[in-house]
């Protein structure tokens, strides 16, 4: 197997010539001159829609979208084929759509100056293949082929590859991708059928084509795994190897299992081939002689017998199944990468675009194309190898080894200084096949402590120009921004510039990493990046690191400061989505990082920090001088407002945050538990056990969360009842068993009135001091999210109607019923009331201003990504958030007034008070905005 970087990062077939070349008279001394860079030549943009795989219906077919050869470049173009010329891109020829034909072209070739198009659907089993002749245009031939869909069969092998492949010796195609293998051979000047043949059963079989043949990797009950040479024209077998060397999967006698084993093969168009499986990889000459194994390989030296490349990628290295492995983040351009066709080591030379974006679909003796999908726009580049004297190590991209900047000398004990004392400096890397910079790219500033947080910078390259600096750095960002493959990343727009981003990298939830905080960064020819596992100290290290550079590269220039919002904005180590408390002109919260933190809300200035273990997900408790939290670990803290001290501390199963009221605080506990303890010590009061689950589908959503008034403690959750106990003592007062048992209550109450409301449709209005019901509803839909009392109105959110129900808080008459079109039916949905409208969040990814006697709509507002903080409505204003912008708009008419970029999600944190806007984002940061506008 291949292991290649991104979803978007395919090593596909290309071909390059690399030939050391010298023209001199006999008496003249022998000039190194040598390939040196691949340079742009030009560009076209193409409308695929890949998603950065230049290749039709993979994994069915697997047919190239573009073809090249010496002469042309044929791109398919939806229902058309255009051909162009491969020096200037200029368009030579269209081959329209032919009314009598599928209209969608599913692949193109070119061969031996011929163009060869497929049409069809992978849905439909016959593909037309159509020959022109490639400088006229005029069609050869046309002819119908079978690549039926797949279907397994028991003891069958299966195939994986191409199912049309076309060399100069003629087009080969796998009638079917399931044993027994049907395999299918036409001329490529007139499509006549030359050959047919029936493949061995009981084999898994992996194919590619070369210029002149087919080759087929082979996992057979009995005989292990074959390489087979394929002639294209009679489907006879050019030579054959038993790759003895390859054991099966388990190391047990092979078997067809339900899948194909893990293997691989790739092949330059002149015949040099790599192959995968088991546990070994090797390399291949086009006769078949061995040439080495992937180990070999990667130990490169100096050549001038490159063969056609086979790969893109950066460093190639070894992986633990010993399959070559083409994805280093260092350094960061891609390379095109060639075989030495007498050693079988491999080298290359880099081109301008970072290898997470670069796909080779062709290539001449001189020029090669890269297909790329570079802010998500799909270009095709053509670019000319050029071959002169070198002026550095060719894969370092001519530039002078000294050029490369010491990256420990990049960072001073000054600038260190700001995170910790003590630090020291390690450098690393500086090796790329067989080059090795004098000064380290890399450097690893280690802290005095464990507590400290290690500093890291590299220098990922140093282009020949600003210009190829600047087009690797927006490249980059575009990747940061766009990529959808995990982990996922969040930027910190706080610190954003056209040269200049901070980013956070979440790993997955089941790898046990810790995020890391990343700044890359581009002064003069130089790309470089700073990464620690503290969001803090990135922020304040990266403007030193960029001044640094600037002071070498442009004296006296000086980056510009990031535009003033009148806020701040914080970083914590941690996602923030406890909900931000602001008492006495101090902002308390709670992060991801497991921290307490109490910031001046005025500045964002650190008053204290606690760590209480683990991470903090749910809100805190602020109040009389003492702030509660609760961690993920099930640990409840009381700590002074003031300094941060830790007053008492207890572990009793916390499963949400904590609620104070009347000197006690009430926690969720586990084994559904309702736990008193004493605001002042943490001692325990009384514990209550539920009759049920509180809570079986913790994915849904936090919580129902207790409710404290008059004296009583009010609970619901999913076990379908509503309990009132003695807030003092945890004696029962009364119970309310009103619907299904596995149905989830959510309780508000006001007015001596407890509402609760049912996922299974039902709403309750009970007396507060009996439990007796007042009054009932049933709504047309289910009831997901707490419901919304304002004046005399109950509002709803009815999650299968996608609708908001607005009931008479009194009778529970239905008022009205306003229903949102489209979107996601799985949207956040809340209320907020003011100045005789209500704002809801709607499924359609908007929010809503309803008539509050009517639930007419108003207005509304599309929030990109749909809303996932708010609608908050204060004053004048209406706040709402979704897919990282917070917005202010004008309450009334919905006007827009300003909006902030997060550069991530906001989690439900809005608040909103004292002139300021706080609110907390999946990215760490906790921004606070004037309401005035940023």
């Amino acid at each position: 197997m291949l292991t290649v970087p991104g979803h978007r990062t395919i090593a596909v077939l290309l071909a390059m010539v690399v030939v050391v070349c010298s023209t001199v008279t006999a008496d003249s001394p022998r000039l190194p001159i040598a390939p040196i860079e691949w340079r742009a030549a030009w560009s076209m943009p193409v409308e695929w829609q890949t998603g950065g795989w230049p290749h039709y219906g993979h994994p069915d077919f697997a047919t190239p979208l573009v073809a090249t050869s010496d002469v042309a470049v044929a791109v398919r173009q939806q229902g058309r084929v255009t051909v162009h010329d491969a020096r200037t891109g200029a368009l030579r020829r269209t081959i329209p759509a032919d009314p009598e034909l599928p209209a969608s072209v599913t692949g193109v070739w070119i061969s031996a100056e011929t163009l060869v198009v497929s049409r069809g659907t992978r849905d439909i089993a016959d593909h037309v293949l159509s020959g022109y002749d490639l400088f006229t245009g005029a069609k050869l031939w046309q002819r119908t082929v079978i690549v039926a869909g797949f279907s397994q069969k028991e003891g069958f092998g299966w195939y994986d590859g191409p199912r049309i492949m076309v060399t100069e010796r003629g087009v080969v195609v796998f009638e079917q991708e399931s044993g027994p293998f049907a395999i299918h051979a036409l001329d490529l000047r007139t499509g006549a059928t030359t050959a047919r043949m029936t493949h061995p059963q009981r084999c898994h079989l992996k194919g590619v084509a070369t210029a002149r043949s087919v080759m087929l990797l082979s996992y057979c009950v009995g005989d292990q795994f074959g390489l087979v040479s394929l002639d294209p024209h009679t489907l006879r077998y050019n030579w054959t190897r038993q790759l003895s060397s390859f054991l099966s999967p388990d190391g047990d006698e092979p078997e067809l299992n339900s899948s194909p084993p893990a293997m691989d093969i790739k092949a330059s168009a002149d015949g040099y081939v790599y192959v995968w499986g088991g546990n070994d990889a090797l390399f291949y000459a086009a006769n078949g002689r061995l040439l080495s194994s992937v180990r070999e390989a990667v130990e490169v030296t100096d050549s001038s017998r490159w063969s056609l490349p086979m790969f893109t990628g950066s460093n190639p290295t070894v992986g633990d199944d010993g399959e070559l492995v083409l994805h280093s983040k260092w350094p960061s351009p891609a390379y095109l990468l060639s075989l030495d066709t007498v050693t079988g080591h491999l080298g290359g030379l880099p081109i301008d675009m970072p290898y997470a974006f670069a796909s080779l679909v062709g290539a001449t003796r001189d020029m090669a194309f890269v297909h790329s999908n570079i802010a998500k726009a799909e270009r095709i580049t053509a670019y000319t190898l050029v071959r002169g004297l070198p002026t550095g190590p060719a894969v370092f991209g001519g530039v002078a080894a000294d050029a490369w900047p010491d990256a420990c000398a990049l960072l001073t004990d000054r600038d260190l200084r700001v995170v910790g004392d003590g630090y020291q400096a390690v450098p690393g890397g500086g090796d790329r096949e067989g080059a090795t910079l004098p000064k380290p790219p890399q450097c690893n500033w280690i802290p005095p402590t464990d507590e400290g947080a290690v500093i890291s910078v590299s220098v990922d390259w140093v282009s020949p120009s600003s210009t190829g600096a600047r087009k690797l750095f927006a490249a980059e960002v575009d990747e940061i921004k766009n990529s959808s493959g995990l982990p996922p990343s969040s930027f910190d727009p706080t610190t954003e510039g056209s040269d200049f981003l901070t980013y956070t990298v979440a790993p997955h939830m089941s790898d046990g990493r810790k995020r890391v905080d990343w700044t890359i960064l581009t002064v003069g020819p130089v790309v470089a990046s700073l990464s620690a596992p503290s969001r803090l100290a990135v922020r304040l290290l990266s403007p030193r690191l960029r001044d640094n550079l600037l002071a070498r590269y442009r004296p006296g220039d000086h980056a510009p400061l990031p535009a003033s919002t009148g806020g701040w904005s914080y970083p914590t180590d941690g996602t923030v989505s406890s909900r931000p408390v602001v008492v006495n002109g101090v902002v308390y919260v709670g992060s991801g990082d497991g921290k307490v933190y109490a910031l001046d809300a005025s500045t964002g200035a650190t008053r204290w920090s606690f760590q209480t273990g683990t991470s903090i997900d749910y809100d805190l408790a602020v109040t009389d001088g003492t702030v509660y939290a609760a961690n993920s670990a099930g640990k409840t803290v009381a700590l002074d407002a003031a300094t941060g001290r830790q007053l008492w501390s207890r572990r009793i199963g916390a499963q949400d945050g904590p609620v104070v009221a009347e000197r006690s605080v009430y926690i969720w506990a586990e084994d559904s538990e309702v736990v008193a303890l004493d605001a002042a010590t943490g001692k325990e009061q009384w514990r209550f056990r539920l009759d049920g689950a509180v809570l079986e589908d913790r994915f849904a959503r936090l919580l129902p969360r207790p409710v404290v008034a008059g004296g009583v403690v009010y609970i619901g959750g999913d076990h379908g009842m509503v309990y009132a106990l003695d807030a003092g003592s945890g004696a029962q007062r009364w119970l309310f068993r009103p619907g299904k048992p596995e149905a989830r209550m959510e309780l508000v109450v006001t007015r001596k009135v407890v509402y609760a409301s049912s996922t299974d449709g039902k709403v309750y209005a009970l007396d507060a001091a009996t439990g007796a019901a007042r009054w009932s509803s049933r709504l047309d839909s289910s009831i997901f999210y707490p419901l919304v009392v304002a004046g005399d109105v109950v509002y709803l959110d009815g999650r299968s109607e996608r609708a908001t129900y607005a009931l008479d808080a009194h009778t529970g008459k239905r008022l009205w019923r306003f229903q949102s079109k489209g979107g996601d039916p799985h949207y956040l949905w809340s209320a907020s009331t003011a100045r005789g409208l209500v704002y809801v969040g709607g499924a359609g990814g908007k929010v809503y201003a309803l008539d509050t006697s009517s639930g007419v709509a108003r207005w509304s507002f599309p929030v990109a990504g749909g809303v996932d903080t708010g609608p908050l409505v204060k004053g004048s204003t209406l706040y709402v958030g979704g897919d990282g912008t917070l917005h202010a708009l004008d309450a009334i008419s919905g006007a827009p007034r300003w909006s902030f970029e997060t550069g991530s999600s906001t989690s439900d944190t809005l608040v909103v008070t004292g002139g300021m806007v706080y609110v907390g984002n999946w990215n760490g940061n906790l921004d606070a905005l004037p309401t005035k506008g940023s």
